[in-house]
């Protein structure tokens, strides 16, 4: 991987935070950027990137050197999201209502690489809004499975005391 991020040269998106809001509690109160690119979990990676020209950049070297190493890229799990940005007025640098579209037609293989509003990550549903709206979703029909899961079980047994259900 270091390969690969030394050869696309491209920094990733930027965060900014405030010491206090990591770790570090307590060591100062100025704000710091991080530039994050990738996050990475066995064989699962998320690239994020501040455009879709660096993002199809990153995405061919990443090809170029996986094959290099004999491992393919499985273009049918492969997918790119943009999020949700609006644009701003010249004049009062506030948000209008219009969103501005990050067409990203990017190409592996000969086949397009899907562009999708959300996504699961390591069990966590990301969306393109912004907004954990599908994740609380998904997390209370997880819920709600695991309590009617025990409803023979548990629930309608005579044997077991009302205290402990």
């Amino acid at each position: 991987m270091k390969q690969i991020i030394q050869q696309a040269n491209v920094q990733g998106v930027t965060l900014s935070y405030r010491l206090g809001d990591l770790w570090l509690s307590g060591r100062g109160n100025g704000s710091h950027n991080v530039h994050l690119l990738t996050l990475m979990y066995a064989d699962d990676i998320v690239v994020m990137c501040d455009s879709p020209k660096n993002l199809e950049h990153f995405i061919k070297v990443f090809e170029r050197v996986t094959n290099d190493f004999g491992l393919t890229m499985n273009i049918q799990k492969t997918c790119t999201m943009s999020l949700k940005q609006f644009e701003k007025t010249i004049e009062k640098n506030e948000t209008e209502g219009k969103e501005k579209d990050a067409p990203s037609n990017i190409v592996i293989q000969d086949q397009n690489i899907e562009t999708v509003n959300n996504f699961n990550y390591l069990g966590c549903n990301i969306a393109n809004d912004q907004t954990q709206a599908k994740e609380i979703e998904v997390r209370l029909g997880k819920a709600s499975n695991a309590f009617n899961s025990l409803r023979r079980v548990v629930w309608y047994r005579k044997c077991i005391s009302i205290q402990a259900k």
